[in-house]
């Protein structure tokens, strides 16, 4: 059951929280900057192994790619 009173106010509350974010970092910027840099240095062990996840995400997907262009290119 959509009621579409309820769909409008949240829409609205999404973009006021949107532009109230998207300001907020603007002027906390450097704040946010300092405290993830502080904690990069304190976790290195962490930052070692969300980069190493990350680039193995990175090397899945660019096989996943790889090897679909080549079976459209071998089908057609």
């Amino acid at each position: 059951m959509n009621d579409t009173r309820t769909a409008k106010p949240n829409e609205a509350k999404r973009a006021y929280m949107r532009q109230y974010m998207k300001e907020w970092r603007a002027a906390h910027r450097e704040k946010t900057r300092a405290y993830n840099k502080e904690w990069r240095e304190k976790h290195p062990d962490k930052v070692r192994e969300y980069q190493a996840r990350y680039w193995e995400r990175k090397a899945d997907e660019m096989m996943n790619a790889l090897s679909a262009a080549s079976e459209g290119g071998a089908s057609e």
